[in-house]
């Protein structure tokens, strides 16, 4: 989500656990990674650090997918409303336009649930959820800006600003999502 500052990661920090004891599981030096690398740095800037389990990239998505499949087919009838749930969810890049494109992947999920009130969406939106904490390993992070995070962003332009190279992503060939994101509504 958001970059690790300029220095980098604090190596010296998150190798000493594996160093101190080399039979830590890989899940488990992903999480001590995870939560040094916040604790290391969150004083000073705003980060955010996440270690997901990519066995469980499939079910997130399908479930991502699904959710597509339903924004979709609702068209333009909420359109104001996935315009705020986009402006307004959790983004990342502060400082650097280039970012400010990815959102949290659960906070604009949730925000397209608040936004239209539609039984339908919020369905999907908590299997989008629960998809993600099946895959999550670890999340944690630091500072006001990045304070809706919840462990992993993804791409959503306007759809003025959307690049049809997105569409060779093997994600938006897998899934409606690139179908989703070109569009929300607007066309």
């Amino acid at each position: 989500e958001e970059s690790p500052p300029g220095e980098g990661y604090p190596y010296h920090i998150i190798f000493r656990p594996l160093v101190e004891n080399p039979n830590l599981t890989p899940e488990e030096w992903a999480a001590l990674i995870v939560q040094r690398t916040v604790e290391a740095l969150g004083s000073s800037f705003d980060v955010t650090q996440s270690a997901l389990r990519t066995a469980g990239l499939p079910n997130l998505a399908a479930a991502l997918d699904q959710l597509a499949e339903v924004l979709l087919a609702k068209g333009s009838q909420d359109r104001t409303a996935y315009q705020r749930a986009r402006n307004n969810a959790q983004r990342y890049g502060f400082g650097n336009a280039s970012y400010a494109e990815y959102k949290d992947m659960v906070d604009y999920c949730e925000k397209l649930a608040e936004e239209t009130q539609d039984p339908d969406i919020a369905g999907k939106v908590n299997l989008v959820k629960q998809a993600l904490q099946s895959a999550l390993i670890a999340e944690a992070h630091a500072g006001s800006s990045v304070a809706r995070s919840h462990g992993l962003s993804i791409w959503v332009p306007s759809p003025a600003n959307f690049l049809i190279r997105y569409k060779n992503l093997a994600f938006a060939k897998d899934t409606r999502w690139d179908e989703w994101i070109s569009t929300q509504g607007e066309r």
